[in-house]
This record gives structure tokens, sequence and C-alpha cells, in this order.
């Protein structure tokens, strides 16, 4: 059986995300390999998390990089440190997965891939939301179908959050986004995406105190007349699908999601919040 050695490397290791995460690396019904983990964390909080669940802890982020075949960037709630903690982790070529996205602005993003080509270290970031199961739903609309449109509803911010909803516009209709506008407010995000071909993506993100209740993750795309309409309800088995992602990436097969892909969700992200800024004006991708 391979055994795999993983590195979790935190901003703080109690959070929803690492919980899940050594949740399921530790199932072999659903991760069926031998993984070992060991963690470092920048800023521990609460309860000894490494205690809790049977993880070595280990001194520095350097000491936590040499002892793994494989590195999982975390801080899901600090993505701004991503860069920081990428520019240590990279110099040791190992594969890295970035959790939810590579970092939240574009030109830390486009330094963590300079990075990983600089040290040859191997690099995947998406967000779980990119492998929900209720995706599998566009199949209904056939084999060769070109969806022309797709309504995204999510929760949240849209700087932290809204890269979930807008994960699951890309996974229907790809990354090619030749220009974004954003005609909501700040709460209330309404992101437009052009594809330049007459097909467009709305990515509507919404946060309120009931968020979870009335704004749940959903899209309905349309494709040739027939269309395809899910609200995301299985949450456990994104994760589980996304971990089998990592860890299949972390062994030598292709990352799912391109590193072009994952740098265009940040770009997208941001050319929202220029947009927004700017009382609803059009934002190219375009080079």
């Amino acid at each position: 059986m391979t055994h795999l050695k993983i590195a979790f490397i935190d901003h703080h290791l109690n959070n929803f995300h690492a919980n899940t995460f050594v949740k399921i690396l530790g199932d072999k019904s659903m991760v069926p390999i031998d993984v070992e983990i060991a963690a470092w964390e920048l800023q521990p909080s609460g309860e000894d998390w490494c205690m809790k669940y049977g993880v070595k802890r280990l001194d520095s982020l350097e000491a936590a990089v040499h002892w793994a075949d494989s590195v999982i960037v975390l801080a899901p709630d600090n993505l701004d440190s991503h860069f920081s903690l990428a520019a240590r982790v990279l110099p040791a070529g190992k594969p890295t997965a970035f959790d939810k996205m590579l970092a939240p602005f574009d030109d830390d993003a486009e330094q963590i891939i300079r990075l990983g080509e600089r040290y040859g270290a191997p690099l995947f970031s998406a967000s779980a939301l990119s492998f929900a199961t209720e995706l599998d739903a566009i199949a209904e609309l056939g084999r060769d179908a070109i969806v022309h449109d797709v309504f995204v509803g999510g929760m949240g911010t849209w700087r932290g959050y809204g890269i979930h909803a807008l994960s699951l516009a890309l996974a229907v209709m790809g990354t090619k986004v030749q220009r974004v506008i954003d005609t909501g407010t700040e709460g209330a995000r309404t992101v437009t995406l052009d594809y330049g071909d007459g097909r467009r993506a709305v990515v509507d993100v919404r946060t309120c105190p009931n968020e979870y209740e009335i704004a749940p993750w959903r899209y309905l795309a349309r494709a040739e007349g027939r269309v395809a309409a899910r609200q995301i309800s299985d949450f456990n088995a994104f994760y589980v699908r996304l971990v089998q992602q990592i860890v299949s990436f972390f062994v030598g097969e292709n990352a799912p999601v391109s590193v072009a892909d994952a740098l265009m969700a940040v770009r997208i992200i941001n050319a929202a919040d220029r947009s927004l800024a700017a009382a609803a004006e059009w934002q190219s991708l375009g080079a």
C-alpha cells in the first residue's frame, strides 16, 4: 500500500477545514492508502488540535515541509497568509495544494505560481464546490451539449466565500471568461461573467445572518432548450471528492483544476471588486 506523508501548514489548525480533511484522510473507505499527517500552525488558538486528532506536531514550518512528501496549505479563514506561507513552503519543490484559492489577490497568486515554477513544486488549488456531486446533473443536458447560460446562487461575503459560488459556475461553463461586471451591492453581489461568444454566467452571492437557510448554493444551467438545476445539499461529498483529488495529485496524477484555471478564479474575484467600486463598469480579463 502506498504510504503518503502530508504536512498541514495552517494559520491556526482549529478550523472546520482542518478538522474535515484529517478525518477524511484517516478513513480508508474514502482514501484507501496509508496517510500520515504532521502539522505546523502560525498562530495556535484554542485546544491542542494535534493532540485531539493524534497528529504529529513539528516545531517549525520548515521541519514540517522537510518531513513531508506533500503539503497542504490551509488557512481557509486567513487566505491573505497564503503567499507568505508559500514563500517558505515552495522552495522544497514538493507537490503543494492550497485550500479554497491560491491567494485572495492577483499579484500574490501570480507570485505563488512563479515560485512553484522556479522550485519545481507542482501546484493545485480549488474550492471544494468544484467537486459537488450535484454537478453530475449537467450530464442530463446531453453528452455534447454546450451550456449557454448558468445562474449560480450562494452565501457569504464575496471575498472569502464568493470563490465557492464562482467555482460552481466555472465548473459548468469553463474559465475562458473575457470580462466581468458586478451590478450588486457590497452585501448582495451580482456578478456576470461574459465569455465573449454569447454565453454568460450570473453568480449571485448574498450574506445575511440566516444565509444557510435562505441562500444555499445552487445552480440552473441551460443548453439547447434543456435545463439542469440542483441545490447543493451533500456537503460531505464535495469535501470527500476534494480530498481524494488532492491525494491523487500528490501521488502523481494531473490536477483536475489547472494552475491557469485557479489563477482565473482569483482574477475574477478581484475584477468583480473593481467593477463594484467603479459603479458597475465592465472589467476586461483579456490578454
